[in-house]
Formats: structure tokens, C-alpha cells, sequence
């Protein structure tokens, strides 16, 4: 009665016993012929169960093991796990009985896998075309081509998307460039070229089958976004003890390296205490800011961009003023006061001065002419003539001889 019992519990436990599977790929399952398939089922009992039959099956056929090993099936136990492998090198369509559906398959259950064998032709394959490695100049328009080589029909279509892995800008487009039976073309077009637009973008070739899809994938790699090498100098002029910030708005993709100079020489944070480097808030940009400024600080600073294919420079003309600058220009004007009223007090002054002398001599003369012991009395004049210094005596009354 017991082993009865016993009996029909195991007899209800292996009814109620659950297999669960795991395959290795998923499904659907695409191989090209003349490569090797592989495939791996892992097939559970719930029940602890050891399922010493699991097999694959195409159809109603089992696959097996041949004689030259052209189709190898291995098994393994581990606990409650049977672990089926296949391994079919060269594949061909007839290795499967010419069937889309694999089995995995123990006695109470079996696993559906979805297995395609592809003829060469209709596998997508990348035309190398064009480099896979891109760079370019921001503000540009940029563009390149995926192309791909696959026969195509009722059943197996091919079409090209592309993924980005970068921000989604509005200024990318995806459009088709050319198709036939045979041949199949996708172009990216990027109109004034961002640094966001750098980054990986995967050409995706989809090959659909039976509304299962199989992606084959080529990456372009727009690894440099460079400046534009003609960068105009700027002038910066401040007071002296003031700061000041010089802005490099030169940028790129990746982030370049910064290099700056002071004329000729290379700065940086240990060539100065009061220089300070930094990116710009919010901004791509990197900033040198000069503390205190004084008159030594007057120079050519130059911020230098080096990227593969170019180098861009960007300079800066420091110009120092002194804090006073503002009262020059009073003060110019106040010693010109000054110097116009010495010029007309100089002139005043000589004027008066020769007018005194001129005076002095006229005296004198008069003093001369009342003493001369040629007129005696008479009463006589003094005329002059011209420039000339000399004088003429003349008589009211005629002199005799």
C-alpha cells in the first residue's frame, strides 16, 4: 500500500513538473551559410527531475551527432539542468531538414526557436566608401554616407537607419541617397556644424525576415569639431589695480587643451599668484584673469588651441592706464593757462621796458640841445629824420657867418 502511494505521488509530481528553457542566442536565430552555427538550450526541472532525453529536433527529425562531426551534439547534467549543445560548422539549409523551427524538446515539453540560414547574398554588407573617422570645422555643413550591398525581395528587406549617441539636434537629417535591388545608400547632413553634433552614429543596416529583424551595425566616429583659424585680435584697456578677464572663445570637440602666453613666454597658474584659470560659466570657453593689474602686466597675451589638423590662435593687446588718466587732460589745459599768462606778462614787461628807453634818450637829447654853445640864446628845434638817430639843428633866425 505504501510503495502504491509512493508510486502515485512521483506519478503526480513528474505531471506537475515544470521545464523552463534558455537558449543561447534568443530567438530568432540568424546564421550565414557556410559559417558555424551554435546553439546552447538549458533545459530546468522544476521538479528536480533529470531529463535524459532532451534533444533538438527539426521538425519531426532529430538533429544528431555524424560520423565527421560535420554536426556535433554534446550533453551535460549539472543538477536538474540539462545542458544540450549543437554545433554545426559549414551550415547549410539541408542540416536542418530545410526547416525555420529548431525544438529543444524533453518528453513533456519542448522550446521553439526560430532558426534562418542566409545565403550570402542576402546578408547586408558595408561598402567602405568612406571613412569611418570624420572631422570637421564648427559652422560648417557637414555630411556622409553609409552604403550597403544586399540582394533584396518579397521576403528579405533591407533598410538603413542611423542612432546617434549624442544630443539630438535639430540640425541633423537622416535621408535616403540612393536604392535599387541590390544596393542601398543613407546620408547624414549636419547644417552649421555644432560641437554637440560630435560623437559616435551607428549606420544600422535591418534586415527583416518574417517580421523578425537581424541589425548589422557600422559605426562613424566624428571624433573632431575644430574652430575657425581665423580668429581677430582683440584690445583690452583697464586702470591700473583693476582685474582683468580674457576670454578665449575658442572651442571644439572633445574639450581642447588651453595653452596661453604672455608674448613668447608660456603662463600659467605657477608663473603669477594673481593669474587665474577657468572655464566661463555655462560656456565652453576658457577664461585667464589677471588680478590686480599693473604696468608690467602690459603685453600680447595669446590663448593657443591645438587640434589635429590645425592649430588656432587667439591674441589679446593689454593696455594699462593710470588711475589719474582722467585729470590729465585738465590739468594739460591749466599749464597752458599758465604758460599763454607768462608769454603776455614776458611781452608786456619788454614792451614797457623799451618804451622807458626810448624815453630816457629823448631826455637826453633835450638836455643836449639847451647846453650847445652853438645857438647861444636862440631859441632852436630838434627834428628827426626817419630811423635815423642823428638831429638837425635849425634856427628860428638865420645865422650869419
Amino acid at each position: 500500500m505504501i510503495l502504491k502511494t509512493l508510486c502515485f505521488l512521483y506519478f503526480v509530481k513528474c505531471l506537475l513538473a515544470e521545464v523552463k528553457f534558455h537558449i543561447e542566442p534568443s530567438s530568432p536565430i540568424f546564421a550565414v551559410e557556410n559559417t558555424t552555427l551554435f546553439i546552447k538550450c538549458i533545459a530546468e526541472d522544476t521538479a528536480g527531475n533529470i531529463n535524459t532525453t532532451t534533444k533538438f529536433r527539426a521538425g519531426p527529425n532529430e538533429i544528431k551527432t555524424t560520423p565527421d562531426n560535420h554536426i556535433v551534439v554534446t550533453t551535460t547534467y549539472i543538477g536538474s539542468k540539462t545542458i544540450i549543445e549543437l554545433k554545426i560548422s559549414g551550415i547549410q539549409s539541408k542540416d536542418l531538414y530545410d526547416q525555420s523551427k529548431l525544438y529543444c524538446a524533453t518528453p513533456n515539453s519542448d522550446y521553439q526557436m526560430d532558426v534562418y540560414i542566409l545565403s550570402e547574398q542576402y546578408v547586408p554588407k558595408f561598402v567602405n566608401d568612406a571613412p569611418t573617422t570624420l572631422s570637421t570645422v564648427y559652422g560648417s555643413d557637414f555630411s556622409f554616407s553609409c552604403s550597403v550591398v544586399s540582394k533584396r525581395n518579397e521576403k528579405y528587406h533591407v533598410d538603413i537607419e542611423w542612432n546617434f549617441d549624442g544630443i539630438l539636434e535639430s540640425n541633423i537629417k537622416y535621408i535616403p541617397d540612393a536604392s535599387n535591388q541590390t544596393f542601398l545608400r543613407s546620408k547624414v547632413i549636419i547644417s552649421g556644424v555644432k560641437y554637440s553634433n560630435g560623437g559616435k552614429y551607428s549606420c544600422i543596416a535591418k534586415l527583416s525576415v518574417d517580421g523578425y529583424e537581424k541589425k548589422y551595425t557600422k559605426i562613424f566616429n566624428l571624433a573632431e569639431i575644430s574652430a575657425e583659424t581665423n580668429q581677430p585680435s582683440k584690445e583690452e584697456i583697464v586702470k591700473a589695480g583693476s582685474d582683468v578677464t580674457l576670454v578665449c572663445d575658442i572651442a571644439g570637440y572633445p574639450a581642447p587643451k588651453y595653452v596661453w602666453k604672455k608674448f613668447e613666454a608660456v603662463i600659467d597658474n605657477y608663473t603669477d599668484s594673481r593669474y587665474k584659470f577657468s572655464k566661463e560659466n555655462s560656456s565652453e570657453y576658457e577664461t585667464l584673469t589677471i588680478s590686480d593689474v599693473t604696468y608690467s602686466d602690459r603685453a600680447v597675451y595669446s590663448c593657443i588651441v591645438n587640434f589635429n589638423n590645425s592649430q588656432v590662435v587667439k591674441e589679446f593687446t593689454l593696455r594699462v592706464r593710470d588711475p589719474l588718466n582722467a585729470l590729465w587732460p585738465a590739468v594739460g589745459i591749466l599749464i597752458e593757462a599758465v604758460l599763454l599768462a607768462i608769454i603776455i606778462f614776458s611781452c608786456e614787461a619788454c614792451k614797457k621796458s623799451k618804451q622807458g628807453k626810448k624815453n630816457y634818450k629823448m631826455k637826453e637829447n633835450e638836455e643836449n640841445e639847451e647846453t650847445s654853445p652853438l645857438v647861444g640864446n636862440s631859441p632852436t628845434k630838434i627834428v628827426y629824420s626817419g630811423a635815423e638817430d642823428s638831429a638837425r639843428l635849425r634856427s628860428s633866425k638865420e645865422i650869419v657867418a
